[in-house]
């Protein structure tokens, strides 16, 4: 550790116990930060990206924010709707 953060934090090492659930093989950063007299460890991974299916262009979905109405949803496969602030129409 630097001589700032031994000097500001009266400390020379760090103890900690790691979680049982990590996978040490995808780690790519352990940070050890500051907060509010305390000290909060981030585990940083490197996630792989699942591939998603193909959009389907045919189905759509309008939304509209209103001025009555939170928000007026209409779409082209029947499931138009209109959501107030504390309850939601179904339009046929």
């Amino acid at each position: 550790m630097g001589k700032k953060v031994k000097s500001t934090f009266k400390v020379d090492c760090f103890l900690f116990n790691f979680p049982k659930n990590i996978d040490f093989k995808k780690i790519r950063e352990i940070r050890i930060r500051p907060r509010n007299n305390f000290f909060n460890v981030e585990w940083v991974y490197k996630l792989e990206i699942e591939q998603q299916d193909a959009l389907d262009k045919e189905k759509v979905l309008g939304i509209d924010r209103d001025a009555d109405n939170w928000l007026a949803c209409l779409s082209n496969v029947g499931t138009s709707f209109i959501m107030s602030e504390w309850q939601t129409f179904k339009i046929s």
